[in-house]
């Protein structure tokens, strides 16, 4: 079951993606991932997808579930 900081987070990522191909031809290989907000799981912080990256450091994002 989700929690209401998880269904903010997860609707705001879906409406950052569908915003992103509506305004693109879609991600190519080698391109920059689109920026949008993740909240923090119990929603009091907003990052940006980049506020987590790190020069020569891939970062992978996993929305498959962990159970």
């Amino acid at each position: 079951q989700l929690s209401n900081a998880d269904d903010t987070m997860l609707a705001r990522v879906q409406l950052a993606m569908r915003k992103y191909y509506q305004d693109s031809s879609g991600i190519q290989v080698g391109e920059d991932a689109p920026s949008f907000l993740v909240s923090s799981l119990n929603g009091a912080n907003d990052y940006h997808l980049e506020d987590f990256c790190q020069q020569g450091v891939p970062l992978v994002l996993n929305f498959g579930s962990c159970s």
